[in-house]
């Protein structure tokens, strides 16, 4: 019996610390949370708002509201303008590298028909060597079957006569 009860005590602090690690963790977790929520805040905010809030950190009261200028306006437009810019000379540089690796493929594909040219031109210049070749041999042969022929019909006469 006594030993059950120790048992149920272990058991019943075990959850009270498993509780209180639980507990602190979801602190950590809520702090993690909003310090997120924050830095998202701090980022989506505008110029204007920025500056509100760093005055308001650094003297600790609130500053009064004030009419707008629009200053903070030509600024969003200056930035914009400045944005956009920007892109569109990205956008440029990338047509131009665009057309630079064309004109590349371009001029490899010009050098690679005009080796193939130059292929098919020694190849022919070859052949016709060849054939050139093959028709002077029977030229020759010819002329030399024409002059044992003559040679034989001198004969032929010199036998007859």
């Amino acid at each position: 019996m006594e030993l059950l009860v120790e048992e149920l005590v272990a058991l019943e602090a075990e959850a009270k610390k498993a509780e209180e690690q639980d507990g602190a963790k979801k602190e950590v977790v809520a702090k993690e949370k909003k310090q997120v929520v924050e830095m998202r805040n701090r980022a989506l905010e505008r110029i204007g708002q920025t500056r509100k809030r760093n005055t308001e950190e650094k003297e600790g009261k609130k500053e009064t509201k004030r009419r707008r200028s629009g200053g903070e306006a030509l600024e969003w437009l200056k930035e914009k303008g400045e944005s956009m810019r920007q892109l569109k000379e990205q956008e440029v540089q990338d047509r131009k590298e665009e057309r630079e690796v064309q004109r590349m493929q371009h001029e490899q594909l010009i050098r690679q028909l005009e080796a193939s040219q130059t292929s098919n031109n020694e190849q022919i210049i070859s052949t016709t060597d060849a054939a050139t070749a093959a028709t002077t041999a029977a030229t020759a042969i010819c002329h030399v079957a024409q002059q044992m022929m003559i040679m034989i019909q001198s004969l032929h006469k010199n036998n007859f006569q």
